[in-house]
Parts: C-alpha cells; structure tokens; sequence
C-alpha cells in the first residue's frame, strides 16, 4: 500500500480516504511539463494580454507563483521579457521585449491555444483509474433518488440496478416514446461522488481540449472537495455525454482544427468515468454496422484506440 501511494504522489496525483484529489505540484517537474512549452504559454499569454503581473500569469496558467516566477526571471534575463512595474509582494509586472514578441508569434503560430497548462497523459490515465464508474455501487436508494420524477414499474429498476452495477455497456429497447431516452439520461444520477477532470490534455506533444462546459458540469459544492489542488484540474459531477442522429464517425475522433492548430476530445473522453448514451440508435449519420463496428474493441476490451494529428496512436 505505501508503496502504491508513493508512486502515485510521483505521478502528481495523491490518493485520500475520501477519493482522488490531483496533488499541487511543487516543481515544474511535479507538472509534468517542461520549460519550453510553460515558455511558450507565458509568450502567448503576455503577446494575447500585454502586461501581466507574475501572480496575474501563473493563476491563468493555473500554476503555482514559485514555478512560474522562475521560469519569468529566466526570460528577463534572456531578455525576452521585461518589468514594467513592481506590483508589491516580491512581484512584478511583465511585458515582452522586441526578441520576446518575435518567439510569441512563433509559439502562437505553432498552436494558438492560451489557457491553463495541461496535464499529462499518464496522470489522467492514472486518474480514470482512480475515479471509474466502477468504484461506485449504486443501491437501491440511489436508484429511486435518480428515478424519483418518473412513474416506473418496479421491476423496471430491478432490471436496471445489476445492469448499472456492472459498470458494462446497457441497451435499452422498446417501442418509440415508451421512455427509453428519460431513463438514460437519469442513469447518472445514480452516481453520488463528484470527479476532477483535466481542463486541458498533453499527449505526445498535443493539446488536447478536455473539459467542456456543454458537456460538464462543474461541482456546486465547495464542501465536497478539499481546500487544495491542482488548479489544472476541475471538479465537475459524473459527465453524462448524450448524442443523436446528429453523430458521425468524427464525433467520436480526436478533432483537429488546422486553423487554432488544437485538438478536441472526442465525445466518449469527454464522457469518461460518467456515461455516454447513444439515443435512437441506427438514426446516426452512419450506418449502424459502421458504429457497432467502431465500439466492438472498446466495449469488449474497455480500451479505445485514438489517433493524433501527428499519426501516434
């Protein structure tokens, strides 16, 4: 056991009683990022704001002020940034020199995102791990909270409570508007612990945009979570990604924009360690054959294989 919680304090996560809380890091190592991609967000940042202060770039990069200003004091003595003012608290206000705005350019010309500093791949995995639909075992009380504003038959949640249980893959059928739709989209509710998801993804040298507010719903309640943590991170309640006849095979791929040069998540990341429902099924931009075909190794393995912009898989 100590030496499974040791090792998960090395990934930049740490383990509670009471769940996963994703740890501050302390270091730009702790981070999980090196100094030339926090450079190239400072550049973005500053060439996008102007003047900031230290405190101003680290709580917009959601880093810690010690691992950002290190990283700013670097650059002033490169001479790719300069103080424009003293803000007080050992702080300053920055600005980006001739040299400075030049590297900006190329960094934005790179990727045009500007935002928070992603999390690594292996530390979300880590996560998922940590966090899975599976860890939950919903009762029998929970399945009426969840249900309370539907008149069902009680064999009805009989049947749907080993199915949620299993943590597995559930197809409901029946007739049209027999009630099929209000039942999956109340499954989640089920659910009662509330999870950090990534605001941001490093993959292999990718951004990958994670946290979607259509999608997720950030946590409501302060008291439910612990008065530290990544900032990188956002606790939100068990997604429920709901999809359509308006879905189609590249809803469910990495998106890669050419012009911003990010990547999206694809809808079923998104839907991680929640559930993803896949309504009127055969009414998709695709033929049915197509879609079970794309889900038979991810429902039977509970691994799916995403390909980046650069090929890596």
């Amino acid at each position: 056991m100590k030496a499974a919680i040791k090792e998960a304090m090395s990934n930049g996560v740490v383990m509670r009683d009471d769940g996963f809380v994703p740890k501050v890091p302390k270091s730009l190592t702790e981070s999980g990022i090196n100094d030339v991609l926090l450079e190239d967000l400072i550049f973005k940042l500053l060439l996008n704001q102007g003047v900031l202060s230290g405190r101003q770039v680290a709580q917009k990069l959601c880093l810690p002020f010690k691992i950002v200003e290190k990283t700013l004091q670097d650059l002033k003595t490169r001479m790719l940034a300069g103080h424009r003012s003293t803000t007080g608290l050992n702080d300053f206000s920055y600005i980006l020199t001739g040299e400075g705005r030049k590297k900006a350019i190329a960094a934005r010309n790179d990727s045009a995102y500007i935002g928070s500093a992603p999390v690594p791949f292996d530390q979300y995995l880590h996560s998922v791990d940590e966090q899975s639909i599976i860890k939950e075992s919903p009762n029998h009380d929970d399945l009426n909270r969840a249900f309370s504003d539907l008149v069902l038959e009680p064999y009805i949640l009989e049947t749907l409570g080993p199915a949620i249980n299993s943590g597995r893959g559930v197809f409901l059928y029946g007739d049209p508007g027999n009630g099929k739709t209000s039942i999956a989209k109340r499954i989640y509710k089920c659910f009662r612990e509330e999870i950090f998801i990534p605001k941001t993804l490093l993959i292999e040298g990718q951004i990958v945009k994670l946290f979607d507010p259509q999608c997720h719903e950030r946590s409501d309640r302060p008291e439910a979570r612990p008065a530290t943590y990544d900032q990188r991170w956002v606790p939100i309640k068990r997604p429920a990604v709901i999809v359509g006849g308006e879905m189609d095979l590249s809803s469910v791929e990495i998106n890669y924009n050419p012009t911003t040069k990010l990547c999206e998540a694809p809808m079923q990341l998104k839907a991680n360690c929640g559930i993803f429902v896949v309504d009127d099924f055969g009414r998709q931009r695709m033929k049915p054959e197509e879609l079970l075909n794309r889900w038979i190794l991810p429902l039977e393995k509970r691994i799916d294989f995403l390909t980046l912009p650069n090929g890596i898989k």
